[in-house]
């Protein structure tokens, strides 16, 4: 996860890009957090928000609170296929707010369809960590492949086949 030195710094540069003239032509109500699952897109949302005044929303948090589960069972018990269904429905959820910080989940903008909605919705800001610190992140995840729970991600090879994806 961010240190929060590394947050701050987000939000310092973040605080001075919002005052610049370059910002002026930059009208958004709604921030939607992107980035590889653990990069800090929940605590920046809401980090952000604060700072804005501005409501947050987080897509996995909607999730879970929908399915009642949590985001890896789901993927265990319904697969990943159904999972991509319910984030798009949950994200589709969220688009009408206005003044919002929006923490996505980590695959959600990967989709095509998704990702058309995020940018013509709001502004999209990456969170780029490296792979160290985001398998470090990982480390207590478990990778779910064709609905079967396998060996903590960090431990296997698929992390690195994740980490290096576009």
């Amino acid at each position: 996860m961010l240190s929060m030195c590394r947050i701050q710094d987000f939000l310092g540069r973040w605080t001075h890009f919002a005052s610049s003239r370059q910002a002026a032509s930059v009208r958004t109500n709604k921030i939607f957090l992107v980035g590889f699952m653990a990069s800090g897109k929940s605590t920046v949302a809401a980090t952000l928000g604060k700072r804005l005044g501005w409501q947050v929303a987080d897509i996995d948090d909607l999730i879970e609170a929908r399915e009642h589960l949590p985001i890896a069972s789901i993927f265990a018990q319904q697969g990943e296929p159904y999972f991509r269904e319910v984030e798009r429905a949950a994200l589709q959820e969220v688009l009408p707010l206005r003044h919002a910080a929006v923490a996505t989940g980590g695959g959600t903008y990967a989709d095509p369809a998704n990702r058309l909605a995020i940018d013509r919705n709001g502004v999209a800001i990456w969170l780029n960590v490296s792979n160290h610190l985001a398998s470090g992140a990982v480390s207590n995840l478990f990778l779910v492949k064709d609905g079967t729970l396998l060996t903590p991600i960090a431990r296997g090879e698929e992390v690195q086949g994740a980490l290096a994806a576009p």
